[in-house]
């Protein structure tokens, strides 16, 4: 019988199955504090400049990324570069109200701070139920919050966060940590190839600073 030889960019790219074994076999992974196994989403791919047909490039775009490559001068002959993931994981931290930890998501690109009414219930939260303001979904539906909590604190160690935050019916998270709380505590973000995420937090009133994995 006769062999047929075949790159592995292009085995990767028509048939799906092997691609899923090799990403499985090349995914890192890290053991977690209960001692699960945790798999580490890596928020990059690594292009081999040597590939004229890159598994990861759509043919509309193949082209262009060619020319991209060829322009890179400081680039060597078979250097690999970095390209960005079709999704990432959310990251969050986690804050103690009432004495209790919550895990909270960062938005920074949201207006305000939400809590879900059951996180809100369960902490003894007080709010305002004639303090509502509307929000507009992805969707363009348009929901009316329950109402707003006024200065609950939120502490993070050392540094305590003192926010505003609006009450939702329904949404899957128990605390987004919106603009709001970027802004008040002056967040610095620093990201990592990894996946990682570190967020740096000042305390307004005392000026206390701490740096909070993600």
């Amino acid at each position: 019988s006769s062999l047929v030889s075949i790159q592995q960019e292009d085995l990767l790219a028509i048939v799906p199955d092997y691609r899923k074994k090799v990403k499985e076999g090349v995914t890192s992974h890290r053991i977690g504090v209960d001692g699960n196994l945790l798999d580490i989403e890596e928020p990059t791919y690594l292009l081999n400049r040597q590939s004229s047909s890159p598994a990861t490039a759509d043919m509309g775009t193949e082209e262009v990324l060619e020319v991209f490559m060829n322009e890179r001068k400081e680039l060597a002959e078979g250097d690999r570069i970095y390209v960005g993931r079709e999704l990432t994981s959310i990251r969050g931290v986690t804050a103690v109200v009432g004495e209790r930890p919550i895990h909270c998501i960062t938005d920074w690109g949201c207006s305000i701070i939400s809590m879900l009414v059951a996180t809100c219930n369960a902490l003894g939260v007080m709010f305002d139920p004639t303090r509502c303001i509307p929000l507009q979904s992805a969707n363009g539906k348009t929901d009316w919050t329950l109402g707003t909590a006024r200065d609950v604190p939120f502490c993070f160690g050392e540094v305590t966060a003192i926010l505003q935050v609006h009450i939702v019916d329904s949404p899957a998270y128990d605390v987004l940590l919106g603009r709001p709380f970027n802004l008040l505590t002056q967040a610095r973000t620093q990201s990592f190839l990894s996946g990682d995420q570190h967020i740096t937090i000042t305390d307004p009133n005392t000026k206390k600073i701490v740096t909070i994995p993600t």
